[in-house]
């Protein structure tokens, strides 16, 4: 005898995709619920590291056709999200986001100065592959360059 009800379906799940996108929609939901005011950002890195950070106040996030889609112009195909984590800052996109025209001086974390440049964007496209501090006038951020 069948534990089920006669007139409900069950839903097998054999394909890994469809494991993944039930596992991110989960873990989705299971970290909305865990969120507090604090965490600004929900951060999506791919699966060649790149990391996507976007607002979390009002994020609205969808899956259609394979891919995540938030309401703030952000679409990824699930096959190439690695994970997503909520931050409180984002590095350069705080700096980005804050001050685009703002001059930036770069440092290594030893203190040794690297440069000044125009903006933050303008600053990671001339820089090597490493760790450096990124300082304005008003706040200072920890950046990784890949």
């Amino acid at each position: 005898m069948s534990k089920f009800a006669p007139n409900k379906k069950v839903i097998h799940i054999n394909n890994k995709q469809n494991m993944k996108k039930i596992a991110i929609m989960l873990a989705l939901l299971l970290a909305v619920a865990g969120v507090q005011a604090d965490n600004k950002y929900l951060v999506f890195q791919r699966l060649d590291g790149t990391e996507t950070p976007v607002a979390s106040e009002g994020l609205v996030i969808t899956f259609s056709d394979g891919k995540l889609v938030t309401n703030k112009e952000l679409e990824l195909a699930v096959s190439e999200l690695n994970k997503m984590f909520f931050a409180e800052s984002v590095g350069i996109s705080e700096l980005l986001a804050d001050e685009l025209n703002t001059e930036v001086r770069v440092f290594l974390p030893s203190g040794v100065e690297c440069g000044t440049f125009h903006n933050a964007q303008i600053a990671r496209a001339t820089l090597r592959p490493g760790v450096y501090v990124m300082r304005t006038k008003s706040k200072s951020v920890k950046v990784i360059v890949k």
